[in-house]
């Protein structure tokens, strides 16, 4: 028996009753016993033949292209099962029939590279075959064990796709026919032209956009030059227009009865081309392309088309066969790259790169893949880091400034400028930086064009995972990592400057980690009142001593001037809340009424931790604004606390509020505030001579989330605005009425 030392992956409880075997690598037998349904068959109460430790099987992937607007029962990702003995026999993987969890588990194996499809093997022992040929998986423990020799996804190591992704690529169309005569009305000729071009005016088509895309690394081929004379003379006689065989099925694809299920068409059609070919697929085409084209899908759809993943086989229906955009993505899947997600996180959103769903449409496909999954590709110089694609470590290398051009100018690019840079994490999910000229090859990009922009992905960009596009930006703008790779410290990318004119196109990036610099311009915040920002070693130093303007009195911010703090003399008052605690987050929002004119000086806080805290106040209520900073006015004075607990903050720069009125106010603290559970939000809480205080809300980020009802703990400092009277020029944010209320 042939023993495979590839991954085995243990899924279930049922594999536990044989002892700790379930904790250990150990081999899978490659060439065990057959899955088919002979055996054993009935077995189980209808279950059908059940699994011992000799059976397992390869993990297959199967990636559906979504419709827009339409769904796909099941999900867009699926997964499928074969043994040796199936693959010797040209039978196509068995479904697996899986639980909520189960898939759930599979899902973050496969993201994590734990689980590589056409390569791991899985330990069925405990599951069985069912009487429609499903396999089932062991139930009870549905959280997938898994043992792995080599990288296992994780850290800095590295991986690859299973397929050549470079060198000649052989494909076969198939053109399919129903029991009934049903087929797709583009004759065998046109497909040909479709797919490979060479007729028909049909200048953008798979064969041109992918060996543009990848500048010649990848060809496409339908001679079969490279193929044995034997395996010439098995297809070269059923050939009925260059690279397209037409093949009969004997089912109805319109009969649900008959072809309930796409895999079933699909079955059906590779049985049919074996048996012209006269050899078992995948055969010579291992290492490359067969596709099915069918006239429609009427049962099971919601896809323009399915590929399997690092694997041979790619299945159209309708249309679709001859969409660049639809070509190019599937093609994609059998070269081990995932769906890219856009900005809102859904599967395809990701419209800078082919992985999405950009374009459907036949002559409209001059568009290639996003940053992270040419890294993934071994063109533009080799996969993984070149001298065209480059690695930058923040946390080695704080300040790089990189000058890049786009792929559709890689050939175009003497200097050998990088078209991807890989932002390392020091984790397997990094970030890919590429500039998106849409030019040539690219010109029919159909998201950010000529625009910096920035991918997200697992597996060290090394080998299957879903993308998301994190950000595009603009000449001038800048993608800000609040807290990289759990660091602590942000990470700043920013177009500094992009060049459409020049040839090649150019974008300059900028990548800076934590507080780097290179000029003290780049260190200004902009801010007048917390004093100049200067760049010392490389590192921004903030607010340098004897640079912070007005000691001693307020600075008010959108005037750049000093205005004494207003005194209020024998009138100051403070009110306290509460010192309860009991919950706590980073801020909370709150409102009080004055029954006397008042202005309002600082505040006391009970703090978690040391931290940065700032103070916004607006007239009337909170509600409703509790995420929309625009309608609140910043206090100019910020307050670094020394330490945890109760804290006074710096005088504020004073807040008028008229005898009558609600005032709101919104305390944060970058260190977290203490705070109480409330009985109802609005509700007075508590009150003296001057002051009604009232629940409010917690919030979890500066305008972020919010939890009510929750009371603020502290004391409000304030002073009598009569008889003392105002400052000679009150703050221009909260000015006194010309003529207060008695």
């Amino acid at each position: 028996m042939k023993v495979s030392l590839t991954a085995v992956l243990l899924l279930g409880g049922a594999s536990a009753a044989s002892g700790q075997q379930s904790a250990y690598l150990r081999a899978a037998a490659s060439g065990g016993r057959n899955l088919g349904r002979g055996q054993g068959q009935g077995q189980g109460q209808g279950q059908g033949r059940p699994f011992t430790e000799s059976d397992s099987c390869i993990v297959e992937g199967i990636a559906a292209m979504q419709i827009p607007g339409q769904t796909i029962a099941g999900g867009d990702i699926d997964y499928a099962c074969s043994d040796a003995a199936d693959a010797d026999a040209g039978k196509p993987g068995k479904r697996l029939g899986l639980t909520k969890a189960q898939r759930a588990g599979l899902d973050g194996l496969v993201e994590s590279g734990e689980i590589v499809f056409g390569e791991t093997e899985i330990d069925l022992t405990g599951g069985y075959l069912t009487e429609d040929g499903t396999v089932t998986l062991p139930t009870g423990d549905d959280s997938p064990l898994i043992k792995k020799n080599g990288n296992n996804g994780k850290g800095r190591g590295a991986g690859r796709s299973l397929l050549p992704d470079t060198g000649t690529r052989s494909v076969l169309a198939v053109r399919v026919i129903d029991v009934n005569g049903l087929a797709h009305p583009d004759s065998s000729e046109i497909m040909s032209y479709k797919i490979f071009g060479g007729g028909g005016g049909d200048d953008v088509n798979f064969k041109s956009q992918i060996e543009d895309c990848s500048y010649g690394a990848l060809t496409i081929d339908n001679t079969y030059a490279q193929f044995t004379q034997a395996q010439r003379d098995a297809i070269e006689p059923h050939i009925e227009a260059p690279g397209v065989i037409n093949v009969t099925i004997p089912i109805d694809i319109t009969d649900s009865t008959q072809a309930g299920s796409r895999y079933t068409v699909k079955d059906a059609v590779q049985a049919a081309v074996q048996a012209k070919l006269g050899f078992t697929l995948p055969g010579p085409f291992a290492d490359h392309s067969v596709w099915y084209n069918l006239e429609a899908c009427y049962h099971d759809c919601g896809w323009a088309a399915y590929a399997y993943i690092n694997s041979w086989n790619s299945v159209y229906q309708a249309n679709y066969y001859k969409y660049v955009g639809v070509q190019v993505h599937e093609i994609g899947h059998n070269l081990g790259l995932a769906h890219s997600g856009g900005l809102n996180g859904a599967t395809y959103t990701d419209h800078t790169g082919m992985m999405g769903n950009p374009l459907y449409s036949d002559e409209v496909g001059k568009m290639c893949y996003n940053p992270a999954k040419n890294w993934q590709l071994a063109w533009y110089g080799g996969s993984g880091e070149g001298s065209r694609k480059l690695l930058v470590d923040p946390q080695v290398t704080a300040n790089r400034i990189i000058e890049m051009v786009g792929v559709a100018d890689y050939g175009n690019n003497s200097p050998d400028k990088p078209v991807v840079v890989k932002i390392e994490t020091g984790t397997s999910t990094d970030l890919f930086v590429g500039f998106n000229r849409a030019t040539g090859i690219n010109s029919q990009n159909d998201e950010a064009d000529n625009e910096v922009v920035i991918t997200e992905t697992g597996n060290n960009g090394q080998s299957y995972s879903q993308s998301y596009l994190q950000a595009h930006l603009i000449q001038g703008e800048e993608h800000t990592i609040a807290n990289f790779a759990g660091t602590g410290q942000p990470l700043r990318i920013k177009a500094e400057t992009i060049n459409t004119a020049s040839s090649p196109g150019t974008a300059t990036v900028s990548v800076k980690y934590g507080n780097s610099c290179s000029t003290d311009a780049e260190c200004d915040d902009g801010i007048y009142c917390n004093g100049a920002d200067i760049c010392t070693g490389g590192l921004c130093q903030a607010g340098q001593a004897g640079s912070v303007p007005c000691p001693g009195s307020a600075c008010v911010e959108n005037t750049q001037s000093c205005e004494p703090y207003y005194d209020c003399g024998t009138n100051c008052q403070d009110h306290t809340t509460t010192f309860d605690q009991g919950n706590g987050s980073q801020g909370n929002f709150f409102m009080i009424e004055a029954k006397n004119d008042i202005y309002v000086t600082s505040f006391d806080i009970q703090a978690t931790n040391t931290g940065t805290v700032k103070v916004w106040d607006k007239a009337g209520t909170y509600v409703g604004f509790e995420d929309d900073s625009a309608a609140w006015t910043k206090n100019d004075q910020e307050t670094v606390l020394s330490g945890n607990g109760q804290q006074a903050l710096a005088k504020l720069v004073p807040i008028y509020v008229a005898a009558g009125t609600t005032h709101s106010f919104y305390v944060l603290n970058s260190g977290g505030v203490r705070y109480t559970n409330g009985v109802s939000e609005g509700s007075m809480y508590n009150e003296n001579a001057d002051i009604k205080f009232f629940e409010g809300k917690g919030s979890s980020g500066e305008f972020g989330g919010t939890f009510a009802p929750r009371v603020w703990n502290g004391v409000i400092e304030y002073g009598l605005a009569s008889p003392a009277p105002p400052p000679t020029n009150p703050p221009p944010t909260n000015p006194p009425p010309t003529n207060p209320p008695p």
